[in-house]
């Protein structure tokens, strides 16, 4: 068995799929220096304030609303997400996250504000504690759902080239 391959076997069991995705694809090794770190971090989470005001307005917009801003900062949100399959560099990955953050925190404060005036009291903690758990179960599967995509992708390209003839 390979370096490459030990690696990737004891991040699967650590259950990391994130660092699989980027040690796949080159990304460097993230020795840098605690200050590098730590720059980073701030690069990732202090953007995470304009999802906040981002919230704030949209949802005062007429036609977008608290659904559509909902429906947007989901979508962005995957999307950032799906793209870490790509990423080829640090900065890339640094990129992506905060731009996950931001959407994160957009969906966030959409969801917080409008949940009271959606939900009676007691549907809303019942509902908070299952989909808490849920949200749980699903990033626990993750990683070995996402493990099996590699496998398949070569098999996926050949079907989606074969109904685009």
């Amino acid at each position: 068995m390979s370096s490459f391959e030990e690696k990737e076997m004891l991040m699967l069991f650590a259950g990391s799929f994130l660092p699989i995705v980027l040690l796949r694809n080159n990304v460097s090794t993230g020795r840098g220096t605690v200050s590098d770190t730590y720059k980073q971090y701030v690069y990732i989470y202090l953007p995470g304030i304009l999802g906040a005001v981002l919230a704030l307005l949209s949802i005062q917009l007429p036609l977008v609303g608290r659904k559509w801003s909902l429906v947007f900062s989901a979508t962005c949100q995957g999307l950032a997400m799906a793209m870490y399959t790509q990423v080829k560099n640090t900065a890339g990955y640094v990129g992506l996250n905060a731009l996950e953050y931001i959407m994160q925190t957009y969906f966030n404060a959409v969801l917080y504000a409008s949940a009271p005036e959606l939900f009676d009291t007691t549907y809303r903690g019942s509902a908070s504690g299952m989909l808490s758990c849920l949200g749980r179960l699903a990033g626990i599967v993750a990683p070995f759902a996402g493990e099996q995509l590699p496998r398949f992708r070569s098999a996926s390209t050949k079907l989606t080239v074969s109904f685009h003839r």
